[in-house]
Formats: structure tokens, sequence, C-alpha cells
């Protein structure tokens, strides 16, 4: 997504425009922005090419894809940073777990649970289980949900990074890595891992709530036409 071409200028007053309002005339667009209408016409056709807008008869709205967008829209644009979200898989086989070293900071060189962020199509459960399948290749059967926690990185007294962690664990049959993985995956002994080179909120998280459980309600709204017609629990 050409995320840097919407954010900028007059291209970025237009986005704006369909965060107020999911269909506009070319009219409409005249008559809130204050710019040339052969300039507008610019960047409308821009922004079409791109596939950011598309029209529908008389109409331009956002496409699908960057509808997306909208709920990170002041995150990028005003660089009013928030935290990730981010599922964190703990995979065990009986007394074992697997980590994996980290390649790239934060925590560069150190052992680690595994993550990724959460996806928006994905449940709790689909991207514990596609993670590990991702970076591990190995398939797993989802346990249960640990814990939420909330991790924030500082460095000379400035907040660096934050993280909302969903702590999920998996289990596996095998203990077997593809060999391409084995510079960096490892299976430790659990109850000696304080001797290893570990993410030390991770090593905290392992000890703490592995053996728990806690409950996470997943709520579903659909919407057609600007109107949220049904919503789902679970």
């Amino acid at each position: 997504m050409g995320v840097d071409s919407i954010f900028k200028g007059n291209k970025k007053k237009i986005f704006e425009l369909f965060l107020e309002k999911s269909r506009l005339k070319f009219s409409d667009i005249e008559k809130k922005l204050n710019i040339r209408s052969n300039m507008i016409a610019y960047h409308i056709e821009s922004l079409k090419k791109e596939g950011i807008i598309k029209k529908e008869k008389e109409f331009w709205k956002l496409t699908k894809e960057y509808e997306k967008m909208i709920p990170f829209h002041s995150n990028i644009s005003n660089m009013e940073l928030g935290c990730n979200g981010v599922v964190l898989v703990i995979v065990t086989n009986k007394n074992k777990i697997l980590l994996i070293k980290r390649e790239k900071k934060p925590y560069k060189g150190y052992w680690s649970i595994f993550g990724r962020k959460l996806r928006i199509p994905e449940s709790i459960k689909d991207a514990s289980i596609n993670c590990i399948k991702h970076e591990a290749e190995l398939d797993v059967k989802f346990n249960k949900i640990c814990g939420v926690l909330h991790e924030r990185l500082k460095e000379n007294e400035e907040y660096k990074h934050a993280f909302i962690f969903i702590l999920t664990k998996a289990e596996t049959k095998t203990i077997d890595i593809p060999i391409k993985n084995k510079e960096h995956l490892k299976w430790f002994e659990i109850k000696k891992l304080k001797k290893e080179k570990i993410i030390p909120s991770d090593l905290f998280m392992i000890e703490k709530f592995i053996k728990r459980k806690t409950k996470v309600h997943s709520i579903i709204m659909e919407e057609k036409d600007d109107e949220l017609i049904s919503f789902n629990s679970y």
C-alpha cells in the first residue's frame, strides 16, 4: 500500500474526507477543499491509479484495502505512535520449550518466545498456529490463552517501543527442527531457562503464566453501507 503517498499534502486532505463520509461526489470534494478543480482532478486520478479510491457511478469511495487503513490513520499521519498488538506463543513438548533467537531489533541476539502481529482476519487461535507454522515449520495444537500483558522498552528515560501481548500456549508432538532452522531454533528444558540469554520479560511470562489460563472474549461486528447490522461475541 502506498501509505507515504496518502499522508502528504492534498492527497492527505482528500483521504481524510472519506473518514467523515464513505461516498463523495467530485462536487462534494470541491466544496470541502480550497483547491483548484484541476488539481483535485489530478490528485483523484493519482489516488485511483494507486488503488486507494475507486468510482461507483457518480461517487468516489475508498477501496476495500484502504478501508483497512482507517484505524491506523492517526498513528501514521500524526506520528501518534501506539502499542503493537502481538500474539506470543509458548511452544512445549512435555518438559521442554522451543525458543527462537531474535535476528533483528529490538532484543537482537536474545532467545525469545515466538511472536508476531495479530492480523486482521485471524482469531487468536489461528494466529498462534500460523505463527509457529511460518517460523518453525511445525504443526502445533492450540492449548490456551495464558494472559494479556503490556510491555514497554525504555532507553535513557525515553520509551522506544510498546506492545500489548496476548500470551498463548501450544503443544507439538515432534522435537525435530528443520536443518535450515537449527541456528535460530532450539529446545530448552523449562527448569533450566534462567541460565540462558532470554529476553527477561519472556522468561517472566514463561515462569509466571505457563500454567495459567485466561478468558479473552472476541467480538465480531458486521457493517453494511455504514450501518452496523450484526454483533456476535464468543
